[in-house]
Parts: C-alpha cells; sequence; structure tokens
C-alpha cells in the first residue's frame, strides 16, 4: 500500500515537469525557427519569455513537491536505530522539538505542558525521540486546533519498570472513530488539499513498534 502510494503520489508532480518541459522544448524550437528565417518580433520573443518564466516556476514546483515527498518516504524506510544509542533527559527532548518548529506550524500562543520529572533519562535513541514528538506536535497544531483557538499540548512521562510510558493529548477537535482506525495509515490525511502528505502517523508508529520495540495507540 506504501509503495503504490508513492507511486501515485509522485506521478501527479512528475507528469506535470514532463509536460511543462516539453512544452518549453515545442517553444524553443517554434522561437528558433523565428529567429533563423527573420521573422521574430518582440512581441513574440517577449511572449517566449512569458512561456519560460511559466514553466520552469511550473517544474520547479513540480520537482519541490518531488522532493518534499521523497524525504517524507525516506523518514518512513529509514532504519532509525542506526544511530548511536545515549543518555538523554525527555523533558528537555520534548521542549526541544517544539521550540524548534518552523513559525509557519505554530502561534506563540499555544501551550505546551510537559509533565515529567526533569530528571527523568533513559538510554536510547533521541534522534527517533525527536521525530515522534515532532510529527506528534505537528499534527495536533496543523490538524486539531481552530484558526482562532488557543491550544493546548500535554505531554505526560513516566516510568513504570523497564518501559518509559508517554501520554500524548491536546485538546483540539479531535477525530471521528472512522478516521481514529486509519490513522497511522500510509497517505492517510484529512488535509491533503493544504499539502500534507499524510506520512507522519505512518512514520509514528514505524519509528515506535519497529525502531524502538514498543506499541502505540491513538483513541
Amino acid at each position: 500500500e506504501l509503495v503504490a502510494g508513492v507511486a501515485h503520489e509522485l506521478n501527479t508532480p512528475i507528469g506535470i515537469g514532463i509536460t511543462a518541459s516539453s512544452h518549453m522544448t515545442d517553444q524553443n524550437i517554434k522561437t528558433e525557427e523565428m529567429l533563423d528565417s527573420g521573422c521574430l518580433t518582440k512581441s513574440e520573443l517577449k511572449k517566449y519569455m512569458t512561456h519560460m518564466n511559466e514553466s520552469s516556476t511550473l517544474i520547479q514546483t513540480s520537482l519541490m513537491e518531488a522532493a518534499k515527498l521523497i524525504e517524507s518516504f525516506k523518514h518512513v524506510a529509514r532504519d532509525q536505530t542506526s544511530e548511536e544509542r545515549q543518555e538523554f533527559y525527555i523533558y528537555k527532548l520534548i521542549e526541544e522539538v517544539y521550540y524548534s518548529l518552523d513559525k509557519n506550524y505554530k502561534r506563540s500562543e499555544h501551550k505546551l505542558h510537559v509533565n515529567c520529572s526533569h530528571d527523568l533519562s533513559i538510554d536510547s535513541f533521541p534522534s527517533s525521540f525527536s521525530q515522534v514528538f515532532f510529527h506528534l506536535i505537528k499534527n495536533s497544531l496543523v490538524h486539531a486546533f481552530g484558526l482562532s483557538q488557543v491550544g493546548e499540548i500535554f505531554c505526560n512521562a513516566y516510568s513504570e519498570g523497564n518501559d518509559l510510558i508517554l501520554l500524548y493529548e491536546d485538546n483540539g477537535k479531535g477525530m471521528p472513530e472512522e478516521q481514529i482506525g486509519r490513522v497511522f495509515d500510509p497517505f492517510f490525511s484529512t488535509s491533503r488539499t493544504e499539502g500534507n502528505t499524510g506520512l507522519g502517523g505512518t512514520i509514528i508508529h514505524n519509528i515506535v513498534t519497529q525502531s524502538l520495540k514498543g506499541t502505540i495507540e491513538c483513541t
């Protein structure tokens, strides 16, 4: 399903890029013929330049979209455990992830509440945990809160035997039952038209269950 989804998603921007580049080639041939025959007027040259600018912009936009999809796909496939294990503090890591988020994803009015001991540390893979929290928090900021809502995010962490228990929640609009069942599916998104790839949930699930050998559920 994931491979088929990647192929489908990449087909659109690459197809647009091919069409635009073909149009540029046709325009180049046509303009060169006019130049050789001495028929190239100033207005035709301006029209040609307009076509080139429009086509090059379209190609650049399409390639950037394809690159964005490929980067998301790489995060799904990446072996997170290839990084070096080290001891780190959960509280500090969560705060660092939140404050490193692009300003386009958050407004300063939103509040993050991290409820765990400041000295709670684990020996694991910090990059993997950062990826998980990045996509969880981004999901809340992008999907949960309305434009006029000041949202709150709660991260609770504590140890239970040899396990680390993480409880993540926000006070946003929530999801209907049918969406909860698909939240970790590849390319599932409720805002595809806004440029979201729908791979965040898949990345979270893969890291937690495969790299960190944990379990995860959404309610």
